[in-house]
């Protein structure tokens, strides 16, 4: 007995110390993708700022303004080259919040924000989706009249993403209800959809970095198709930003199913006063 007892007591320790060595390896894998994410980022937006910046020469020229009004197909490859250069200008501005999200680095630009001007202009993003795809948008401008002491332009990236996220996994002709209640010390905010919903194992994970609901081979870069993709940095941004906050994010979902739709409900509670929220947390 005593033979085997040591016996199991050096696999053991074997064992432990071969897990440890494999997350000694991953924290370092991990910390090496997080500076890759930083770089990568940093050294895209160089370039990029240089194509905008020719091609805001390009769109200014007289003659190519004039070619273009003559020419259909220059006319697309001029919208086509802006449209293209906005969605790579949004993808880097994703990685570099979300760089400074991994890195603690939110500065939150704090003040008084009224609610109902945040929501209205990450609606207004989406006017044309919701359009060409008959969603149909419940939403009470009255309702989200309230004041709070927070960062219009994170909010507006929240709400935007969430909104984003409902529309991409709601069928044509479903329906996305944005509600706002009030609290005495915070808001609760509720983004309901009628989509394909969310399985419950995956409730925590989707707010993880470079998390998809969908696979590789389907990947799509829509923001507003059904079912499209993106870089999986959406719902990981906005936990970020809420928490830095003082706030916190969860998603309510009774599963995933194309067929009877169950939909989903992500909500979010923000402290009245940010500052407030982040010295008590």
């Amino acid at each position: 007995m005593t033979a085997t007892a040591e016996t199991i007591t050096t696999r053991l320790e074997a064992r432990i110390h071969d897990l440890e060595a494999e997350t000694a390896t991953m924290r370092r894998l991990d910390a090496l993708k997080d500076a890759f994410i930083h770089l990568a980022a940093h050294e895209l937006r160089t370039p990029l700022t240089l194509i905008n910046g020719y091609y805001s020469l390009l769109a200014d020229n007289p003659a190519l303004c004039s070619a273009a009004q003559q020419d259909a197909v220059l006319s697309d490859y001029i919208q086509g080259l802006s449209t293209a250069i906005a969605r790579m200008q949004a993808v880097i501005n994703e990685i570099l919040t979300i760089s400074r999200i991994i890195t603690h680095q939110i500065d939150l630009a704090l003040g008084p924000v009224t609610m109902s001007d945040v929501v209205m202009d990450a609606l207004s993003l989406y006017a044309p989706a919701f359009q060409e795809r008959k969603l149909k948008l419940y939403f009470q401008k009255q309702e989200w009249a309230e004041r709070i002491q927070a960062d219009p332009d994170m909010l507006r990236l929240v709400l935007s993403n969430l909104i984003s996220n409902a529309i991409k996994f709601t069928p044509d002709g479903g329906a996305i209800t944005l509600r706002l209640q009030s609290k005495p010390e915070s808001i609760l905010i509720s983004i309901r959809d009628t989509g394909v919903g969310i399985d419950r194992a995956s409730h925590e994970s989707i707010f993880a970095r470079f998390s998809s609901r969908q696979t590789f081979e389907h990947h799509t870069t829509s923001k507003t198709a059904f079912m499209g993709g993106g870089l999986g940095l959406g719902l990981a941004i906005c936990k970020g930003i809420v928490e830095a906050h003082g706030g916190q994010i969860a998603v309510e979902s009774s599963g995933f199913d194309p067929v009877t739709l169950p939909g989903s409900e992500f909500r979010v509670m923000l402290p009245r006063d940010a500052g407030k929220g982040r010295q008590s947390s």
